[in-house]
This record gives structure tokens, C-alpha cells and sequence, in this order.
């Protein structure tokens, strides 16, 4: 086995643990993130493969017979006709990323990254296509303290506090809503990617980086990586060094673990009920409906002032 392997995680879950934990492996490199720039690749990919005149088969076009024949013929142009090919987009991608994430990287060492911003099918089946090899570990943690966690992490409280969110009890509690419902539909879609690809997918609970030597023994031997005594010491030690850490007892005004989770219910209630009823709504979590506002709570902190999203 010699595929990248890709971690794929709600903001705030433990990813950074996690990836440091697979990083004390001599045989693996695991990057950080990167504005969850593939989504967009994916998203073309995905377009393309709408157009069939866009996936046809270059050999089956006669381009040559195109350029010195048809082209000259009055009547003779195709709106349609043109050198493109899937295939090609997909190889071009797949070199492009390799080559990058290879950067530094020892000959036999395998490369992956850890990234928030990556949790639709789309997205997995397009790395898949790229690297039929590669393989997913998702980690997941239950939604009601990963709402928590968002919103007292100290640059969400920040924000919070400019938006005035922490001093309005009606903005609070838009600011749970649209975080409850931005992170379930994350918790949706790394489900929807185990299950569909169970083969290539190893699900983590959070919790269980509290046992750091058994976690990482079997994701080393899901990864067909060998592991021993003194690597699990040393994962044990690396995963422990939890950098970040949300400090539940923050306090921002009316914002506070007591008054989010007061919230909580209604908010995931809501949240289900809102999916259920019609999927995903991407004007709310891409913030460009009439709510939303608070969506860029999940991951998209540096892109909330823009029309732009890194990961909806």
C-alpha cells in the first residue's frame, strides 16, 4: 500500500492531535491545511463530467482531420468541438498534487494532508479517482460539545464580539443556529463518505485519542504501516500535546458554555428538521441568504468578510 492518505475532520475535533500523532511514523507525512483549495478542482471535475462532449474519448474526435479539413468548411464549425478531455484534467490534477505534497519527502515515503474544509462525496470520490490507493481517516465527534468548541474557540469569540453577537441575545442565538446547522451537515458528509466508501475509510471518535496507543495501532495497520512498541510511546506522547485546546469556562459577554448550551437543543433540533426537510441549503452555509451569517464559524474564519468559501 503506497497511496496518501487524507484526514478529514470537523473544525475543532482533534484533527491537529490526530495528524501529529501519524506524523511520528517515518514512513508518513502528514501536512496541515490549505484553504480547502481541492473542493474547487472537485467542483470542475464534477461540472465536466455533465458535458459528455467534455468526456468523450480524444481518440475517437479526429482532431487532426478537425484542424486541416472542418475548420476551413463554411458550414463546418462545431460549437462543441474542442481538444478537452476529462481524463486529461484528472491526470493534470493528479500530477499537480502529487508532485506538491511530495516536496521534501524521502523516496518511499508517503504523503496526506489534514484539512476541515474537505467533507462531501464529491470531493472524496474525485481524490479517489485521482489516487485509487488513497485512503480516508475520519474523524468524527459528536455535534453539541463540536458546537461548543466552535464558537468559544478564542478567534471565534473574537469575531463574535466585533459582530455583536455576544452582546445580543437574538444575535447569540442566530450565531448557535447557523454554527448547529453548518456542522451537522460536516457531520452528514464525512457519514456519507464512510458509508459509501468503507473499503477505503477509517472512522476515529475524538474520545478516542484518549487512548492514543490502541487508536494509533490500528490506524498504522489500516494504513498497512508497521508499527512498534516504541512508535506508540512516542505517538502517545506527541497526540498528548493538545495546542489549542478550547477553554470551555471562556466568557464573552452573553456568550458562554452555559448560554450556548442552553441553546443547543433547539438549535440541532432546527438544524435536522431544516436538512430533512430540504438537503443542505448552500446560499445559508456559503452565507448569501438572509441567514447564514455565522456560518463561517465551522472553518471559514479568514473568508468570512468575502463572497467566498473554502468549503461549501
Amino acid at each position: 500500500m503506497s497511496g496518501p492518505v487524507f484526514v478529514l475532520t470537523a473544525h475543532r475535533s482533534g484533527g491537529t492531535a490526530l495528524a501529529r500523532g501519524l506524523n511520528r511514523h517515518p514512513d508518513l507525512m502528514i501536512w496541515g491545511e490549505h484553504a480547502g483549495f481541492i473542493n474547487k478542482l472537485a467542483e470542475m471535475d464534477a461540472v465536466v463530467g455533465h458535458y459528455p462532449p467534455l468526456t468523450q474519448i480524444l481518440a475517437n474526435r479526429d482532431l487532426a482531420g478537425h484542424v486541416s479539413r472542418d475548420k476551413f468548411e463554411p458550414d463546418g464549425f462545431a460549437p462543441w468541438f474542442n481538444p478537452f478531455e476529462q481524463a486529461d484534467w484528472r491526470e493534470q490534477c493528479r500530477h499537480y498534487l502529487d508532485t506538491t505534497f511530495r516536496r521534501g519527502l524521502h523516496p518511499g515515503q508517503r504523503w496526506g494532508f489534514k484539512e476541515v474544509r474537505y467533507h462531501t462525496l464529491t470531493l472524496a470520490r474525485f481524490l479517489l479517482a485521482l489516487f485509487p490507493d488513497a485512503r480516508f481517516v475520519i474523524l468524527r465527534r459528536e455535534l453539541a460539545p463540536l458546537v461548543l468548541s466552535n464558537m468559544l474557540a478564542p478567534w471565534s469569540m473574537e469575531m463574535l464580539r466585533r459582530l455583536g453577537a455576544t452582546a445580543s441575545e437574538a444575535e447569540l442565538r442566530a450565531a448557535v443556529h447557523d454554527c448547529a446547522y453548518a456542522l451537522l451537515v460536516v457531520n452528514r458528509g464525512l457519514a456519507e463518505i464512510a458509508t459509501a466508501l468503507p473499503a477505503h475509510c477509517c472512522v476515529v471518535m475524538s474520545r478516542a485519542l484518549t487512548t492514543p496507543a490502541p487508536t494509533f495501532a490500528a490506524l498504522f495497520t489500516f494504513l498497512g504501516l508497521t508499527h512498534w512498541p516504541a512508535l506508540l510511546e512516542e505517538v502517545a506522547e506527541a497526540s498528548s500535546r493538545r495546542l489549542g485546546v478550547t477553554d470551555m469556562d471562556a466568557r464573552e459577554g452573553l456568550l458562554s458554555r452555559a448560554s450556548v448550551t442552553a441553546l443547543l437543543p433547539e438549535a440541532i433540533a432546527a438544524a435536522e428538521a431544516a436538512l430533512a426537510a430540504g438537503g443542505p441549503d448552500l446560499a445559508r452555509l456559503k452565507r448569501l441568504g438572509p441567514v447564514g451569517r455565522y456560518s463561517f464559524l465551522v472553518g471559514d474564519h479568514e473568508v468570512m468578510g468575502t463572497n467566498l468559501s473554502t468549503m461549501f
